[in-house]
Parts: C-alpha cells; structure tokens; sequence
C-alpha cells in the first residue's frame, strides 16, 4: 500500500525528493522572519476575500489575523527560524490540525491558486537563491495534496468502520431473530408433551349434541307429567261441583219445610 508522501507525490506531480529540496538551504535567513509575515498576510487577505462561500467557509473558524498568525509562524519553524508555532500551539501535526477541514482537491488547488498569487506580490531579497520561490511552491504544492490523500484515507476508514458496524447489526439482528424462533419452537414441543401426557378426566365435557338431547329429554318428561296431572285436575272439579249442587239442595229443602214450634 503507497505511503501518504507517495499518494501525494502522484497526485500533486511533485516527487518527495523535489518537494523537500527547500531542507538543503536555511530560507528563514535567507528571505528574513518580515517575509513570512507579509506572504501569509498577503494570502490570507484573499483567502477571505475569495467570492466563493464554500471555499471561505473552511476558514471561518479562525480571524485573518489569528489564520495569518498560525501559518507564517509554522512557516518560519518549518524553513529553519525558531520554533514559535511549537512553543505557542505544539506539535504542528499537519495532518491532525487539518482533520476538521474540509480539504478537497478542489479547496487544495484554489489554496495553491492564492498561494501562487501571494507569493507573486511578496518580493524576495535580492540574495535570496534563485530557485526559493519554486522550491516554496513545489512544497506548498506537495503538502496540499498530502492535506488531501490524508483526508481520502480518513474518510474511507470511517466508511468501512460504518460498514462493518452495520454489518455488525445485521449479524446481531439475525441471531436475536433465530433466538425467538428457537424459545417459540421449544414452548410448543413443551405444550404438546404435558397435553399428551396429562391424565383423561373423570367426567369428560359432553358435547353440544349431548347436551341437546338431553334437553329434548327433560321436556317430554315434563310434558308427560303434565299430562298425568291433568284427569286428576277434572276428577277434582267434578267432586267440587257435585258437592255444590248437594249443599245448594239441602238448603232448598229446609226453606219449605215447616218449622218445628
């Protein structure tokens, strides 16, 4: 797998080697602490003033000054001055302090566009070497896109660490799903054995058709009775009427019959 300096090598067009000839000479006493002042002032001062918002919106966590600050004091440590950015912020750490920006190859090439520009309009010591700028931008160039591969790479191992969490969830899902099934298969085995090994009852349910028949057994019986009861009843009211007639007779015959003095 190519190293991020290789990836960036490709991609920029600039070999390491070209790219980290500005280490062979001292720039920082060759061009003066003043310089780097005034080229990151210089681009800075386009960077946001840069019509796209897109493009300025990577640097709105930061002031100008604060922006311009940070990079010609990291400048100076990295061309051979004092370590100032070290001293005030730590460990430079490019890849890391440019984790939270949005570095694309686009952002890159429009950094490099005004960084070209910037170094137009700053003017060089007259003793400065002749290749200074070129060696400046071939690093600029080099490290931008070393900016870029970092952050391809960063974006592709949280792309697969997403992967394999959702894959993660999936495999979780299915055991949990397969688990269920297993406790539902084992409460219906559990059932049918204590149905085919409980006792027959004593007094099994009748069913409907038991239930109706007798129920057409009980009425006849009480239709039966009824009529059984029935010449009981008429002999009855006979007896009551006879007894009647007999009561009302005798009394008839006392009123005409004389009265004994």
């Amino acid at each position: 797998m190519p190293t991020l300096q290789e990836i960036a090598s490709e991609t920029s067009s600039v070999p390491v080697e070209k790219a980290f000839r500005l280490d062979s000479k001292n720039l920082y006493e060759q061009l003066g602490h003043s310089w780097f002042v005034s080229l990151s002032k210089n681009f800075y001062r386009r960077v946001y003033a840069d019509p796209e918002p897109w493009f300025r919106a990577i640097f709105a966590s930061s002031t100008e000054d604060e922006a311009a600050k940070n990079q010609y004091e990291w400048l100076v440590q990295r061309c051979g001055g004092p370590p100032l950015y070290s001293n005030r912020k730590g460990h430079p750490g490019l890849l890391g302090r440019h984790a939270h920006f949005d570095v694309s190859v686009a952002a890159a090439e429009r950094w490099l566009q005004h960084m070209g520009a910037a170094m137009q309009e700053t003017e060089m010591p007259a003793t400065t070497d002749p290749d200074a700028k070129e060696s400046l931008m071939d690093f600029f160039r080099h490290t931008a896109h070393f900016l870029v591969a970092g952050q391809c790479i960063r974006e592709s191992s949280a792309q697969a660490d997403l992967q394999s969490d959702g894959t993660s969830n999936k495999r979780r899902a299915l055991q949990q799903l397969q688990a269920r099934k297993q406790r539902q298969l084992e409460q219906r085995q559990e059932k049918q054995l204590r149905e085919a090994t409980a006792p027959a009852p004593l007094f099994p349910e009748a069913s409907s058709l038991d239930c109706e028949v007798a129920a057409h057994h009980e009425r006849d019986e009480t239709q039966n009775r009824v009529r059984r009861l029935e010449p009981s009843r008429c002999t009855f009211a006979l007896c009551v009427v006879a007894a009647c007639f007999v009561v009302a007779a005798s009394l008839h015959h006392r009123r005409r019959s004389p009265t004994l003095m």
